[in-house]
């Protein structure tokens, strides 16, 4: 099964999609990020919400899809703007036996989440919970 067809990958997609809304909420539309980069690491610190280990895709956000890049061409480039680094990253970890996901971001120097989310359900009744009793950080 590809990623643009399995609903976890759909689900990760809504929860950027979301993260990125509260965000321009609070920011002015001249300081949006000129580019989103998301990525998919093969493993995750769990004691300290962050992706670790190989990168398995990258892709760059556009209108609510993922595009595929090369990672080896994908460099994100963390100079600010503003609120935002002109450049913003997104990173997940799926735990093998889907039950569990790491998930990241960061757009600017002070602004970025680690959060850890359990997988209830699947197919069109799964969602995304984030793991109230695991560790996150806020920046």
């Amino acid at each position: 099964m590809g990623y643009q067809s399995d609903w976890l990958y759909r689900l990760i997609v809504r929860e950027i999609s979301t993260t990125l809304e509260r965000a321009k909420s609070v920011a002015y539309e001249a300081q949006q990020p000129e580019r989103i980069l998301v990525s998919e690491y093969a493993a995750a610190d769990w004691s300290y919400p962050r992706c670790v280990g190989e990168q398995i895709r990258q892709w760059v956000f556009e209108g609510n899809e993922l595009h595929p890049v090369d990672p080896s061409h994908a460099i994100c480039n963390p100079e600010e703007d503003g609120v935002f680094f002109r450049e913003v990253t997104f990173q997940f970890h799926i735990r093998p036996d889907r039950r569990r996901v790491a998930f990241t971001y960061a757009f600017g120097p002070r602004h970025g989440h680690g959060v850890i989310f359990d997988v209830l359900g699947q197919g069109q009744s799964g969602r995304l919970e984030q793991n109230r009793e695991m560790p996150q950080w806020v920046s």
